[in-house]
Parts: structure tokens; C-alpha cells; sequence
């Protein structure tokens, strides 16, 4: 007697591998998206008690370049005015002066930013993600829990 499996039963076990996997992949990619996002948490929050360490020091001064913090990245390479931040995922901005704008572009031009407010600002310790597509909607939407408001 054979003892083997037959074709119908080898292609339901496909199927079901298959169906599995298209509701693992998209959670697998936020996943991944978030854990990039960490970067952006860490790196701006840096930044921005930087930034009100330098606004505490010099009122009239906004921090709006490079000189004015006093912390040293790694990983990522100024701009030519000092006023960017590139890290391979993120764009750090600071040129506004009372917020840090971090920016996550994907590949198929979808972007999220998140707006860090410094004491300069009318609402100091805001933070604020924009989202543009629904990926990076979804991902603003579950950086809520972090405490990000979605505009």
C-alpha cells in the first residue's frame, strides 16, 4: 500500500501556508516599521532636551543649528547649514527653532513626521505624527499609545 500524500492534500496545506503568511507579512512590516521608529523616539528626544537645554542657557538664541546642541550623534551626517540630521532612515530638522521635525520617507513616497515642540513653543512637550498614505497612517495611528497625537 502507498503510503504517501496525495496531490489535493500537499496543495490544501499550501493554501493555508500561503493564507497565513498574508495576514503575518503586513503585521511582520509594522513591526519592523516600529522598531525603526525607535530611532526617531530616542534620537529626538535627545535632541530636544538638548534644545531646551540651549534655550534655558540663551533665551534670545533659538537652537536652530548644529552649535547649539550640546550633544554628539552617531550614525547620521549634518547638512552643510547644520540644520539637518540625516541618519539612514530618518531627516532630523531643527531649523524652525521652537520644534524638531522628524521625517521617515518610505519607498514608494509615503512619509511620516513627527513634531517634537521645545520650550520656545506655545505647547512645549507636544508631539505631534503626520502621516501621508495609509501605511504611515497606520503607523502614526498606533504610535498613539506612545503618546502622539495624529493631525
Amino acid at each position: 500500500m502507498n503510503r504517501g500524500f496525495t496531490l489535493v492534500e500537499l496543495l490544501v496545506v499550501v493554501l493555508i501556508i500561503g493564507i497565513l503568511s498574508s495576514i503575518a507579512l503586513p503585521q511582520y512590516e509594522t513591526a519592523v516599521e516600529k522598531s525603526r521608529a525607535s530611532e526617531a523616539f530616542i534620537n529626538g528626544r535627545s535632541i530636544l532636551d538638548a534644545m531646551n537645554r540651549s534655550i534655558n542657557e540663551r533665551p534670545n538664541e533659538p537652537p536652530t543649528t548644529r552649535a547649539s546642541l550640546d550633544i554628539k550623534l552617531s550614525g547620521g551626517e549634518w547638512n552643510s547649514a547644520a540644520t539637518q540630521y540625516q541618519t539612514k532612515d530618518f531627516t532630523y530638522d531643527l531649523s524652525a527653532g521652537d520644534r524638531l521635525v522628524v521625517t521617515r520617507t518610505f519607498g514608494n513616497g509615503q512619509k511620516y513626521t513627527l513634531t517634537f515642540y521645545n520650550n520656545l513653543s506655545s505647547r512645549p512637550d507636544d508631539r505631534v505624527c503626520t502621516a501621508s498614505g495609509d501605511k504611515a497612517e497606520n503607523l502614526c495611528r498606533s504610535f498613539e499609545g506612545s503618546g502622539y497625537k495624529r493631525s
